[in-house]
């Protein structure tokens, strides 16, 4: 409750509030109390017994700072400060030279702000009541011979953004993606959001209303891509907080290699409608319920070989590499990882160098001394794994799908005269594995300096290449060399690959035709270019057989005329 002076007071006038007597003071412009000794000032959690008018108490327990009140009738605490206050917001009760005082005013008292407790310290002067707030510790202050604590001012950030994914797939019909994000301010600010973008590029548009975002991809193929959304969200005060996501829009056709059922051509063909490729273009008779098909030699997911676990092996001779740079790698997946199963090995008695799948032993060694550079588990069973050794000076390191495993030193030479796939170099019985090989090849230089995306397409013999095998439909060095390859055991050579789902073109892949051993045949007629004579000719086909059957035998080319004919 105010106290209400007199308006216009003369120098020396007094006047009484709750047994207080007050003299008006025309040189200061200022009542002072004739008594100021009678008043208190305390600071407790409760209120203090036995008070008397004109008692200043500060509550410790909700920061609000009371004076004793008594106007005749009845006597109470009456808060001054904090969120109850029913003082009189024009006036304020300050202490000068130790006498209570109250002075008219026009404005309501400032609080000063300060950087810390030192500058809170420094303050110069200062009267009872003022305020401070300290930025160091969010903390306010109210000064009452001393400076107490009255509040702690926060202004927390928004809650971490919630209902985001950290990955989206795109639908390629053009289909919209929306994503709702979910935030909260403590304080109950309103709140603020945005989003950015990186290599968005033409892969989709983007709307926003407030916290809904709506995704929409471009359905054009040439646009397929990925792209990095951030959202973030802000009160206004006290910073951002953002969320990332990572979408995606890829055109990929399905694969039908495992469907149940296959739909015929929309044409009329029924892939027996066999031509000439050759420039003479000549007309084939087909005979019987012959047809034609994608499978060939060249088929367009390559070969594997697998090894069976029961001594099998595929061997070729190598230069010695001594102290130079190599690789030796492959796509390997293994179908066993129990026991030992050696990928491959290569050496001899003053060099080795290998990788053993199951307990993952990578080695490298000379003259009797091996390291074992990679252990722990590094391969995947029934997976296709790239799998590369490189050394680079005297640096031998392992990678695992391009990424390092592994590394030793070594500074001796390593020379290798063979290298064995399925089994140690020096024996067929040790280290026995099992499962699938493809694109084995040794080069003599660092293809791979750290680490590397692995291979998309099948491996070829590039410069310095020493040996290429595994990769076709029989057993040869793909390379310039020409290296004796040698096979032991139960090699099968496998139309199983990773890269199984290739595009097929029938230019470089070709085909073939089946004949199932009913009468089917095929058959050109020409008598002058047919008639070799005595002169050199060749006559060449790739030949798979699905059985053996007949008691003379099975003709697979045949030439002649009414007097002569030739067969094989």
């Amino acid at each position: 409750m105010a106290i209400n002076f007199p308006d216009n007071p003369f120098n020396g006038q007094t006047t009484t509030f709750s047994g207080v007597t007050y003299t008006y003071n025309s040189t200061k412009n200022q009542w002072t109390a004739n008594n100021p000794s009678t008043a208190n000032i305390s600071s407790s959690d409760n209120a203090p017994t036995s008070p008397s008018a004109g008692d200043l108490w500060f509550n410790s327990a909700n920061g609000v700072m009371y004076i004793y009140y008594n106007d005749g009738s009845s006597a109470q605490w009456i808060s001054i400060s904090g969120y109850a206050s029913s003082f009189d917001s024009a006036s304020a009760i300050s202490l000068i030279d130790s006498d209570y005082v109250q002075s008219r005013q026009t404005t309501a008292a400032s609080t000063t702000i300060v950087t810390d407790i030192n500058g809170l310290i420094a303050i110069s002067s200062p009267s009872n009541g003022d305020q401070a707030y300290v930025q160091s510790n969010n903390n306010l202050y109210f000064y009452d011979s001393g400076w107490y604590k009255i509040a702690t001012v926060s202004n927390d950030s928004p809650t971490a953004i919630t209902g985001v994914s950290g990955s989206y797939t795109l639908d390629i019909s053009g289909g919209t993606t929306v994503i709702t994000a979910v935030s909260s301010d403590p304080e109950g600010f309103p709140l603020t959001w945005s989003y950015s973008t990186t290599g968005l590029g033409s892969i989709a548009t983007i709307s926003q209303s407030s916290n809904v975002f709506t995704i929409t991809p471009s359905t054009n193929t040439a646009n397929a891509g990925s792209f990095t959304l951030t959202i973030s969200v802000t009160d206004g005060v006290n910073g951002a907080v953002s969320t990332s996501s990572t979408l995606t829009l890829q055109f990929i056709v399905a694969n039908s290699n495992y469907t149940t059922r296959l739909l015929t051509a929309v044409d009329t063909s029924d892939n027996n409608n066999i031509t000439d490729a050759s420039s003479n273009n000549y007309s084939i008779t087909v005979a019987g319920d012959l047809v034609a098909g994608t499978f060939s030699p060249y088929r367009h997911g390559g070969y594997s070989s697998y090894f069976d676990k029961t001594g099998s092996y595929v061997q070729s001779d190598i230069a010695a590499t001594g102290t130079n740079n190599f690789t030796y790698e492959c796509w390997v997946y293994p179908t066993d990882l129990s026991n030992y199963g050696s990928i491959f090995a290569s050496g001899s008695a003053s060099g080795i160098i290998g990788v053993i799948v199951s307990v993952d032993q990578w080695w490298v060694g000379h003259a009797g001394s091996i390291d074992q550079f990679v252990s722990g588990n590094q391969f995947t069973l029934n997976t296709w794994q790239h799998v590369a050794v490189v050394r680079q000076g005297n640096t031998v390191t392992g990678y695992v799908d391009g990424t390092s495993v592994g590394s030793a030193t070594i500074s001796a030479s390593i020379n290798s005269t063979l290298v064995r796939l399925g089994h140690r170099y020096n024996d067929n019985t040790t280290y026995p594995m099992k499962g699938y090989i493809r694109d084995f090849r040794v080069v003599d230089s660092a293809v791979y300096t750290g680490n590397f995306t692995p291979p998309t397409e099948s491996l070829t013999a590039i410069t310095n290449t020493s040996v290429l095998m595994c990769h076709l439909p029989y057993f040869i060095d793909g390379s310039a060399n020409g290296r004796t390859i040698t096979t032991s055991g139960n090699i099968v050579v496998s139309p199983f690959t990773q890269f199984n789902y290739a595009p097929y073109a029938s230019d470089i892949h070709g085909g073939s035709v089946y004949f199932d051993g009913t009468g089917d045949y095929l058959q050109v007629n020409n008598s002058t270019d047919f008639a070799f004579g005595t002169g050199d000719f060749t006559v060449e086909a790739w030949v798979n057989y699905t059985t053996w059957s007949g008691s003379g035998g099975q003709a697979i080319i045949s030439t002649g005329t009414s007097t002569s004919a030739g067969a094989a």
